[in-house]
């Protein structure tokens, strides 16, 4: 009698990994330096729900996870204030800025590279109760004081907060613009919809903050430096893999339940 032969069940991640080696094969993408793992340092601020610092994890923080458990990198993440952490880039002191959009580094002396968009975010304004009104554009906002992020760009925005039409109340990081409006000691602040809704989840109160329409759709990357462009082929496969099997829309519902 023949012994039985027994080979484990793939798992998930163990099929994603097959999948991934396949795409690079059929795309021509397959070498050395595309499979090589290596230790890659991102810089990450505080914005719950994308990154969040007290308890690191975050919508940002669990995509990369999942991108190692494809590509077989490691991601050290630390934490920096946004206008550091863009410092940080340019010194070549991190590799990696998660979830950025080309036209905010437009200044930068070093835009760097970047991956397929693996999502999108809208840009809108958060006010406190009785305080709403129409925003059309930045005429809407001028003369008036906006709540911001030391560091961010607001595309649509970006001339009349620089020329001072409208002024920049800039804090750290959305904790801080979030106790800043809700203290009272501003009526409006920048914000990204996906962070409003968190922060409406995490206290019930803030469904009573009327938001604008949305003021600005942007798609997001990841921003690596150039001396990773023999990488950024595997970490596309894999964004492109985990989109595919809805892992990505998953991530963003955990956190927005």
């Amino acid at each position: 009698m023949r012994p039985t032969l027994a080979f484990p069940t793939p798992t998930r991640i163990t099929r994603l990994r097959l999948a991934f080696v396949c795409g690079l094969l059929l795309a021509g993408q397959l070498n050395l330096s595309t499979l090589r793992a290596e230790t890659i340092r991102v810089g990450f601020y505080n914005a719950p729900p994308l990154m969040i610092q007290a308890k690191h994890q975050g919508i940002y923080h669990d995509l990369l996870q999942k991108i190692a458990q494809i590509t077989g990198d490691t991601f050290k993440i630390e934490y920096y204030s946004t206008a550091r952490l863009q410092r940080q880039f340019e010194e070549g002191k991190i590799d990696l800025e998660p979830g950025v959009n080309p036209q905010w580094r437009q200044a930068s002396l070093h835009p760097g590279i970047y991956s397929i968009p693996f999502a999108a975010l809208e840009q809108v304004v958060l006010f406190r109760p009785g305080t709403a009104f129409s925003i059309l554009g930045p005429n809407s906002l001028k003369g008036r004081s906006v709540g911001t992020i030391r560091g961010y760009t607001y595309p649509g925005f970006t001339t009349s907060l620089r020329q001072g039409e409208i002024e920049r109340i800039d804090v750290t990081d959305e904790p801080q613009l979030l106790r800043l409006l809700d203290s009272g000691r501003i009526n409006q602040v920048f914000v990204d919809r996906v962070v409003q809704r968190y922060w409406a989840q995490q206290h019930p109160r803030f469904y009573r903050y009327p938001t604008s329409r949305t003021l600005n759709r942007v798609d997001v990357m990841l921003r690596l430096r150039p001396s990773l462009t023999h990488a950024l082929p595997r970490i596309n496969q894999a964004i492109s893999l985990l989109q595919s099997q809805g892992v990505i829309s998953q991530l963003f519902a955990h956190y927005l339940r």
